[in-house]
């Protein structure tokens, strides 16, 4: 199946090769020549190409290269099934069951006549005992060695995909092991192209001929979000990959706006086969601007959003697969850096007033099992993710009060010691064709305690964030030290890139933060009543990233909605110290 424009064409003995399905799309005639069949059963699922659509590009391709096909078998040599299908396109691979229930529905039609012109019947347990002859004098799939065709490769870069495939293994590989090394070298995103070829050897077994090519080494990425609120975004990323026994590769992205910036340095380098493993190492600079990105301007009651959290940290990672086939990583992380917040207690401030300052430098190992299978990076439809993590952190606090702050209390170099561990599970389930639901657990149990006042301890406290746009505000109605948060998602499909996204969530605390009088925190009562967050995204995936109509609803915060427009990702860098 190699459509020009869609799929790559393929490479044999050197004859560069196109869906046979332009030159002649019902090849009866070939058969009958080369094969000279007692009887043959064609199935007629397209048509003569029609008059093609002035707004639609696949079917003006395909009118300009498809020829006129014979579909006339005639009746002493076999049968034709005419299949007609209703609003079926040559790319809506989507709509499988529907096109099969369509073919079986069709067959049925033509089976007495088909009875009539072939009366010799086969029995079930006939065919089964014919079909399981044929499958034992099957030669297995047992694969020698690797042999590259071309001249594509060096020593190095075969060297690699020869110990990827079988994973550093000699001997004789079975079609599983192979099958799985494969895919794991196209998951490096290192070859563009890879034809595999199965050679028989003199001692039955077989060589695996791959004719490979190679992916640019310098990639551009181009990005961003188109918002109807503050929070338009730009995205410029440049990456370097080098391909070798162990490759390696350099990246760097900047994103700038109203609400985030940030800059990312990051090197990785992927090590070993039997066992995979990787390192790598990012330095981060990033901030959260919420009075910048302020959303709530038309809002005359409203918290106060002169807030700016910035970030300083080096991450040092290694990472192993726990399952490959289950896509599963364990990954250990050491965070080394500093956070700044800058505030003022409340927005009648002028330019003689000095903000609040708190900044605390720290260490924090981490360690991690992920594993993530959704389909869209923003409002996917299906998948799964897990995580199950645990982190300790040692920091130092520095904290200046303000011209603006209610208390006056200086905190010098104090000690904090915190453990945090957080399990989150979320999983898409097919109810009907149209129809799926989402369902996610958010458990984060932690230590974390009082930092020099009320606002720098709500920055710092874990925040349960469900949804794209909980993650643009600073919430203080979900975010504690240890709490649950639960999550139930309709999700209507109208077609497979439009989608219809309801999102009913609960947060319960273990203990609630509050303010006292003085500006200082105090954690209230266990388990008080927790709050309520909804959202609603008519969202289409389109080529360019998601677009979205959506509306979000917090019912304890002073500004219970947000309704929005959005063409692209609301993604940010996560934050060092995030639960």
């Amino acid at each position: 199946m190699t459509y020009p424009f869609l799929f790559k064409p393929i490479i044999i003995d050197s004859i560069l090769m196109f869906d046979g399905g332009f030159y002649n799309n019902f090849p009866w005639d070939v058969m009958v020549e080369d094969f000279d069949p007692d009887f043959i059963i064609g199935s007629k699922c397209s048509n003569n190409s029609l008059q093609p659509d002035s707004e639609d590009i696949i079917s003006q391709i395909e009118n300009m290269l498809m020829v006129e096909t014979d579909y006339s078998i005639p009746e002493d040599l076999g049968i034709l099934i005419d299949v007609k299908f209703q609003d079926v396109a040559i790319m809506d691979f989507h709509k499988l069951d529907q096109i099969a229930e369509v073919g079986y529905n069709t067959a049925q039609k033509y089976i007495k006549a088909i009875k009539e012109k072939v009366p010799r019947l086969v029995t079930p347990k006939e065919l089964s005992e014919k079909r399981m002859g044929f499958r034992i004098n099957t030669l297995p799939l047992r694969f020698r060695d690797i042999e590259f065709v071309g001249d594509g490769l060096d020593q190095k870069e075969e060297e690699f995909i020869r110990r990827t495939i079988k994973n550093n293994r000699p001997g004789i590989s079975d079609h599983e092991q192979i099958k799985r090394g494969f895919y794991r070298v196209v998951a490096t995103g290192l070859v563009n192209t890879m034809y595999p070829q199965a050679v028989i050897n003199p001692d039955s077994t077989f060589n695996l001929h791959l004719r490979v090519t190679k992916k640019a080494p310098v990639q551009l990425s181009i990005g961003g979000n188109i918002s109807s609120s503050s929070l338009n975004q730009g995205y410029i990323g440049l990456q370097y990959k080098q391909f070798a026994a162990n490759p390696w590769r350099i990246n760097g992205d900047f994103n700038l706006g109203r609400y985030y910036s940030g800059l990312n340095i990051g090197y990785r380098q992927d090590v070993g086969i039997n066992p995979l493993w990787f390192y790598e190492a990012n330095f981060t600079v990033h901030r959260f601007d919420y009075f910048g990105g302020s959303q709530t301007e038309f809002f005359a009651n409203r918290i106060p959003s002169n807030i700016q959290e910035s970030e300083v940290f080096t991450t040092i990672s290694a990472g192993t697969p726990v399952n490959i086939e289950k896509n599963m990583l364990a990954k250990f992380s050491l965070y080394i850096g500093k956070n700044f917040y800058e505030y003022y207690q409340d927005d009648n401030f002028t330019t003689y007033d000095t903000p609040d300052r708190t900044r605390f430098s720290y260490i924090s190992p981490t360690a991690r099992i992920l594993r993530n299978t959704t389909n869209y990076k923003q409002y996917p439809t299906e998948g799964i993710v897990q995580e199950l993590s645990a982190r300790y952190t040692h920091f130092r606090e520095n904290h200046i009060p303000g011209s603006t702050s209610l208390s006056r209390t200086e905190e010098s170099n104090n000690s904090h010691n915190t453990i945090s561990v957080k399990a989150y599970f979320k999983q898409y389930f097919n109810l009907a064709n149209f129809l799926t639901l989402g369902v996610s657990a958010d458990l984060t149990l932690s230590n974390r305690t009082y930092l020099g006042d009320y606002t720098s301890t709500l920055l710092y406290m874990p925040a349960f964030q469900p949804n794209p746009h909980s993650k643009t505000l600073l919430l203080s109605q979900y975010k504690a030290p240890s709490y649950l948060g639960v999550s139930l998602s309709p999700i209507i499909k109208i077609s497979n890139s439009l989608f219809v996204h309801f999102q009913a969530s609960y947060f319960q605390p273990h203990k609630k933060l509050e303010q006292t009088p003085e500006g200082l925190p105090q954690f209230g009562k266990r388990f008080p009543l927790g709050s309520f967050m909804g959202n609603f995204a008519f969202v289409w995936q389109s080529p360019v990233g998601p677009i979205s109509l959506s509306t979000a609803y917090y019912d304890k915060e002073e500004v219970k909605w947000y309704p929005q427009f959005n063409i692209g990702f609301q993604i940010y860098k996560p934050k060092a110290l995030a639960n």
